[in-house]
């Protein structure tokens, strides 16, 4: 937790505390969903160079 204090004057201090905020099920859901997507580009691209591999002509040398 982090803690700031501002003095405003003689009289005055204010103090501000901050924590991170729990998490919430939107957040997590859109992180699974996040993670998914980039699963599955990553999935179709191996796919496809895999595929454009087998119709690549030998090198003649």
């Amino acid at each position: 937790m982090a803690e700031q204090t501002i003095e405003c004057g003689a009289q005055c201090a204010v103090t501000v505390q901050l924590a991170p905020a729990p998490p919430s099920s939107d957040n997590i859901t859109d992180i699974g969903l996040v993670f998914s997507l980039f699963l599955g580009a990553a999935v179709v691209v191996f796919c496809a160079r895999a595929l454009l591999d087998l119709f690549r002509a030998p090198d003649e040398k």
